[in-house]
């Protein structure tokens, strides 16, 4: 999780914000953690952990958000 969250500062995506720092007004989107065990296909042994970090779906609105 640490190495998703530095990856994506460090490429500049986005940036990590105080929520005292938000305009009055702003929606700010909830965020969802996707978690994923890769497998070895052989032996069923978890070979690595993943973990994804995505903007909430349902409350984003097309051409404000994406």
């Amino acid at each position: 999780m640490e190495d998703e969250v530095t990856t994506h500062e460090r490429r500049g995506h986005w940036k990590i914000i105080p929520i005292s720092a938000v305009p009055k007004g702003e929606k700010i989107l909830d965020s969802v953690w996707a978690m994923r065990r890769k497998r070895c296909i052989g032996t069923g042994e978890v070979r690595k952990y993943n973990a994804i970090l995505n903007a909430h779906g349902g409350q984003q609105v097309h051409g404000v958000n994406y």
